[in-house]
């Protein structure tokens, strides 16, 4: 009878031990608290967003934990740290402690402060700074607003939101036609690496690149080839369809990889 007791307590002992290393306190159905969420409402944060104007950017923010932070990163070629200073801002934001710069943020379409911090969700709509960059920068580049949510667990979400701006190439003739050198010149705004300005005449088959002179400026120059005459000397003349002259209408292009990006025409004949 001893023996049948003290089996039967060595079995309800193991088995407390196995109902004690079981119990973790946690409920396995139970997930575990969400991390904070950012998103871009009707498209996708992860993809550059081309400037446009107008355009949608509003930023929707979920933080089940509340918010406890919230900071704004920006890096941008246009939105330099001297030009946001110059607005009351900075490279770095702090939406959720503002401090002198809450009216600036305001302004431009930030919440700061009490309407951040504690909140479980909330957006925000900066469709009017976004295309703003495009009015005072004119080169291909991406502007970057970096988002990071912390909430009060510490739990914390960054997304990257990339703005992609595709510089406008622009081309004017310098009303400067040489007839005696059969040159002229046109400026040529952003043209892309790798890329080039070209001319013909209008309506032929092929063109021909402009030689840059400097900066911006490029010159519609004549080619020359070399033959020999009867005497066997050299002998150069201008290559058809090469060079500027008068009474002839000639289309000039910015091109890359044989593309054509802009074009305009301008009529020989006036220099």
């Amino acid at each position: 009878m001893k023996k049948l007791v003290s089996m039967t307590m060595a079995m309800a002992m193991m088995a407390a031990l196995f109902v004690a290393c079981g119990d973790d306190g946690t409920d396995d159905e139970t997930p575990p608290p969400a991390v904070p969420t950012i998103a871009l409402d009707g498209g996708d944060i992860d993809q550059p967003q081309e400037i446009t104007n107008p355009m949608s950017v509003k930023i929707g923010v979920t933080a089940p934990g509340a918010i406890a932070g919230f900071t704004v990163t920006i890096d941008s070629p246009a939105l330099t740290a001297e030009m946001l200073a110059a607005v009351g801002l900075a490279a770095e934001l702090n939406l959720v402690n503002p401090g002198s710069m809450a009216e600036a943020l305001g302004a431009l379409g930030f919440p700061s402060g009490e309407a951040v911090s504690g909140k479980t969700a909330l957006t925000f709509d900066i469709s009017k700074l976004v295309p703003m960059i495009a009015q005072i920068y004119n080169e291909t580049s991406d502007h970057k607003f970096i988002l990071k949510v912390t909430d009060a667990k510490g739990k914390s979400t960054t997304k990257t939101l990339t703005c992609h701006l595709t510089g406008k190439v622009a081309l004017a003739y310098n009303n400067d036609a040489d007839l005696w050198a059969n040159t002229a010149t046109v400026t040529a705004a952003n043209v892309p690496d790798g890329g080039s300005v070209q001319y013909r005449v209008k309506g032929a088959a092929d063109w021909t690149d402009a030689v840059l002179v400097e900066g911006s400026k490029y010159r519609l120059a004549p080619v020359y080839e070399t033959s020999k005459n009867a005497a066997g000397l050299d002998v150069h003349t201008i290559k058809a369809g090469t060079g500027v002259f008068a009474a002839t209408t000639y289309e000039v292009r910015i091109a890359k990889d044989g593309r054509r990006r802009q074009q305009g025409v301008r009529h020989g004949g006036r220099g």
